[in-house]
């Protein structure tokens, strides 16, 4: 991967926890920002070189460097959360694993063997969300047990507002999508809408899902 030309970097009010995407001259690349460290694998950002980034994420000293840390695993991370007592990294086959220190990580059952896509902390509950509708919960972030979701769809996405857990789902071969929605993170019901979502949010009194072909609502 060549980052020598830096094109973009998105979204534009970064925020600890969330994914920094980096699209560079030969393809896009991602990492994600946690508690003030950057976790890739053999990558060295620097802040002369990608000066928007390090802006984005509140590294403006010149010449600062944020060096990639080792996940402990060579497959691919998806998602990743800090609860401010421990960092959680999940993605390809259901794996998960947890560390406090950024250094050593620990294997955990995440309950599925499906691809992980999304993980979030939500009103004192960790939820996960995969792949053919892999959808399991955790009190602690270590213990996960599997939820029926009642789609058969990639859930992207869970957020949390006005007394309800929401995942938004995708079918993108079908250009469909689901909204699912629980009370306690437990029980789900769903409702299926014509297109596919790949984020969802809860702000301001609503919820905002975007999706497929620049869809949105």
């Amino acid at each position: 991967m060549n980052y020598s030309t830096l094109q973009e970097v998105f979204p534009t009010n970064q925020t600890v926890g969330e994914k920094v995407l980096v699209l560079a001259g030969t393809g896009l690349e991602s990492a994600s920002y946690l508690s003030g460290k950057i976790i890739k694998t053999n990558l060295l950002y620097q802040q002369t070189s990608y000066p928007d980034l390090f802006s984005q994420i509140g590294h403006n000293t010149v010449g600062a460097s944020l060096t990639a840390l080792t996940s402990g695993t060579s497959s691919s991370i998806f998602a990743l959360l800090y609860d401010n007592s421990k960092y959680i990294a999940a993605g390809v086959a259901g794996m998960l694993r947890t560390s406090t220190d950024l250094v050593t990580w620990t294997n955990q059952t995440s309950g599925t063997s499906n691809t992980i896509r999304t993980l979030v902390y939500l009103n004192n509950l960790y939820l996960l969300g995969g792949d053919n509708g892999a959808l399991c919960t955790s009190t602690d972030g270590i213990s996960w047990t599997p939820r029926i979701s009642n789609t058969t769809s990639s859930i992207n996405s869970i957020t949390y507002g006005a007394g309800k857990y929401v995942y938004a789902a995708a079918d993108l071969s079908l250009n469909q999508g689901y909204i699912g929605t629980s009370t306690d993170g437990i029980n789900w019901t769903n409702t299926t809408i014509t297109a596919g979502i790949s984020s969802i949010t809860y702000g301001a009194g609503k919820y905002v899902a975007v999706g497929g072909t620049g869809s949105g609502g």
